[in-house]
């Protein structure tokens, strides 16, 4: 059984903790279930690493905000610029019907 965002919106595990990432492993696989069987807009792809999420919507602009808006877990949300965008390590570009990626390197580094 997974928790309901209401609990799990007051508990927290400290990033430093062992079980931090399994626990936010298991959030993140129940919260997706949730979230993409009660939205009535299907996302075309939903790929996560960890608690980063890549989703392509054929909708408008608005219907992703009321995709995001849909749960109360604080999402940051990057879109695509100049039809390209990272996603942990990889550049991913939309060339007409179809995406190439790369290796990303963050400008800082």
């Amino acid at each position: 059984m997974f928790p309901d965002d209401e609990s799990v919106a007051s508990d927290s595990v400290t990033m430093g903790n062992p079980l931090s990432t399994v626990i936010a492993k298991y959030f993140m696989e129940g919260f997706e279930e949730k979230a993409i069987d009660t939205f009535e807009l299907k996302p075309t792809l939903w790929l996560r690493y960890m608690d980063d999420i890549f989703v392509i919507l054929s909708q408008s602009r608005d219907a992703l905000n009321l995709f995001v808006d849909h749960s109360s877990i604080k999402f940051t949300m990057e879109t695509e610029q100049e039809q390209r965008i990272a996603f942990p390590d990889v550049l991913i570009e939309r060339c007409s019907d179809r995406l190439t990626y790369k290796v990303y390197r963050k400008p800082t580094q």
